[in-house]
């Protein structure tokens, strides 16, 4: 019997771990709803390798409302961000773990660049750890941009 056991064991830990490495995407939903729409789109944003890629966007229906569907492997980082923004900087992240389902409500007046605000429903842990670190890292970057101030932070 130990034999056996000897035998299976290592056979059970090789397809354990061969299902985790080939694991199949599993559908993951982002849906929300832009209040005070203007003609903006809503667009979404990976990040892979430290950068960030862009996924997609949506054009909000006639109530405001969006959805992306993205095929998820792995827990990864998102950000949200207004269609033809400007601003250069990705003020609300979003940390998704496959087969979640994300509801947003993003606030916009008609001549921002960017969401003035972006609310979650049962946000996650990663996700309000990653969105204050994120607070705190974009003052900072903007202020290495002005070139005045420049030499007070090197």
């Amino acid at each position: 019997m130990k034999q056996l056991i000897l035998v299976f064991l290592p056979l059970f830990g090789l397809l354990f771990c061969s299902q985790q490495v080939s694991a199949k995407p599993v559908n993951t939903i982002v849906r929300g709803k832009v209040h005070n729409a203007s003609t903006q789109s809503v667009s979404l944003y990976k990040v892979e390798n430290g950068e960030t890629v862009k996924l997609g966007f949506r054009w909000p229906e006639k109530d405001g409302s969006f959805s992306f569907d993205i095929p998820l492997e792995n827990e990864s980082i998102f950000f949200i961000a207004k269609g033809g923004g400007k601003g250069g900087e990705l003020k609300y992240v979003l940390y998704l773990k496959p087969g979640n389902i994300s509801q947003l409500n993003l606030y916009s007046s008609k001549t921002s660049l960017d969401y003035d605000s972006c609310e979650m429903d049962k946000e996650d842990e990663e996700t309000v750890l990653l969105q204050q670190w994120n607070d705190l890292f974009i003052p900072l970057c903007n202020a290495g941009r002005i070139l005045k101030k420049r030499d007070n932070f090197i």
